[in-house]
């Protein structure tokens, strides 16, 4: 009996492992005149969605500023992703590079990603 138990949660831990959603991560470096920096995260299942997929702006706190864009995904919805978690939605996540958020520069952004930035794949 035991030994049936255990192949059971083998299996059933195997297919929650398989049903995991893959990401495609992406930065952006330059994309927008005066601006950020940005990644942009999509799900794997976008294509089957038709577009009808929420789009999620992380936009970071101070410890999070500078110049490398790799910082962005030390914490929020892209380290949450590289964790495991299955977050169903386009993220876009810009760096500041030092001082207050500038609402301008973060619409432009928004305004270029809504061109399709990935082949096949436009927000």
């Amino acid at each position: 009996m035991r030994k049936i138990l255990t192949i059971i949660l083998f299996v059933a831990a195997s297919l929650c492992l398989s049903a995991q959603t893959n990401y495609t991560f992406i930065t952006h470096h330059n994309v927008v005149k005066n601006s950020y920096n940005f990644w942009v995260s999509v799900p794997d299942t976008y294509e089957e969605q038709k577009g009808e997929i929420p789009v999620v702006l992380f936009l970071h706190g101070a410890s999070l500023r500078g110049t490398d864009l790799n910082r962005v995904r030390k914490y929020g919805p892209l380290d949450a992703i590289s964790m495991g978690r299955d977050i169903n939605a386009i993220i876009i996540a810009p760096q500041n590079p030092g001082g207050a958020w500038n609402s301008v520069k973060v619409l432009d952004i928004l305004t270029v990603a809504n061109m399709p930035l990935i082949p096949t794949v436009s927000i």
